[in-house]
């Protein structure tokens, strides 16, 4: 697999660092500070406005993290890394513009991007130019990948594809549930999560005993509720894009002294959802690829220096940001300059890194490939559940 390399600040990027300390580097024309050091900046789209502003700023509050450490550090020896970041309002075309803004200053390296429809349109936009790496942090769609026409595009994330496949697969080999209610916003997410959950319980092994959909903006959700009490359900599974509605669902359904085990789809296991739905949460599992208790030396490092800068420890989107830079830096630093991207994509590719994450690779169209972890609200509380290999 070639070389191993880390993206987060344990002993071995310091190793690799000082091997790698006489390597030819630099970018060409690149601007240096008062210390005649070269600027190495990277671009960092992100919502910095708009409804998914805080998803945005927790990414970029974890990359930002990875740029201190590695500059501190001088873990990119002749280099000072800056983040120049750019506001996408979680929109294609707002992040469309972010993308042509930062090529206008000559940056070839682009990371950031939590909406699959801004990855999507910053993707089309890289296309023009067969010399941009694009490292897509948060967005799941596999598209912007599978249509690249180079190699020059990733993505860290899991797919719902992958997602589904661990989280409704514990659900029903782990959990076990009899019966399920299924509850799923009318828009097209809800729509491909209901379409997962159907070919993945094919056998009555959770029988689906209800499937209903409702429009994001209803706020009571009694007379739904009243339906999967009447149908006899053990469990509760809610598809909703946001943290809001499966904190407002589970918060009526305690209310209606409806007694369920809760499921939720992957993506929505935070700080946020603990916040929204307080104790009416409690008992929720879903997936996800992060948690800050991972016993591996680059997360550990990782929590230790962000709950230092912020005073709290990291979530899933903290990590995304943060990985995402020392991905691309520890890549970098194995093409031995920024100078020539393809060199950096290939030894993206061609690496066995470890990561936040645990040990990470990546597959033929860019994807990170990593285990999936079960998340559950205990006591107000994120914990690690379970762990499905990859």
């Amino acid at each position: 697999m070639g070389a191993r390399w880390r993206a987060g600040i344990g002993l071995g990027v310091i190793a690799a660092a000082m091997a790698l300390a006489g390597c030819s580097g630099g970018t060409e024309g690149a601007p240096t500070d008062s210390a005649g050091t070269q600027v190495l900046k990277i671009g960092f789209i992100t919502p910095l406005t708009g409804p998914s502003a805080s998803t945005g700023i927790d990414a970029l509050d974890g990359a930002q993290t990875a740029v201190d450490i590695w500059n501190e550090q001088g873990l990119l020896p002749g280099y000072k890394v800056e983040l120049v970041t750019e506001d996408d309002a979680g929109t294609p075309e707002t992040g469309a513009i972010a993308y042509q803004k930062l090529h206008d200053q000559g940056i070839d390296i682009i990371t950031g991007t939590m909406n699959s429809s801004v990855a999507i349109a910053v993707a089309n936009a890289v296309s023009a130019d067969p010399d941009v790496l694009y490292f897509i942090s948060g967005a799941q769609s596999q598209v912007p990948l599978d249509e690249q026409t180079g190699d020059m595009i990733f993505g860290l994330t899991h797919t719902n594809q992958m997602y589904a496949d661990a989280n409704l697969g514990w659900i029903k080999d782990v959990a076990k549930p009899a019966k399920v209610a299924v509850l799923a916003e009318n828009s097209d997410f809800g729509v491909a999560e209901t379409a997962q959950i159907e070919s993945h319980w094919t056998d009555g092994q959770p029988k689906i005993v209800m499937k209903e959909t409702f429009d994001r903006s209803l706020t009571d959700f009694s007379s739904l509720l009243s339906k999967v009490r009447d149908s006899g359900a053990d469990g509760l599974y809610v598809a909703a894009a946001s943290t809001a509605i499966p904190a407002a669902i589970f918060t009526q359904a305690d209310q209606l002294g409806l007694d369920v085990r809760k499921f939720i789809n992957a993506g929505l296991m935070s700080p946020a959802l603990v916040e929204a739905g307080g104790k009416a949460v409690d008992g929720i599992t879903s997936a996800d690829i992060y948690h800050y208790s991972l016993d591996n030396p680059d997360n550990k490092t990782f929590v230790d220096a962000f709950k230092k800068k912020h005073d709290k420890t990291p979530s899933a989107l903290n990590s995304l940001g943060y990985d995402s830079m020392g991905l691309i830096l520890g890549a970098v630093k194995e093409a031995g300059s920024p100078d020539d991207t393809h060199a950096v994509a290939k030894a993206l590719r061609s690496g066995t890194w470890t990561s936040t994450r645990g040990e990470l690779t990546f597959d033929d169209t860019g994807r990170a490939l990593t285990d999936t972890l079960i998340i559950g609200i205990e006591n107000g509380e994120l914990t690690l559940v379970d762990t499905v290999k990859r």
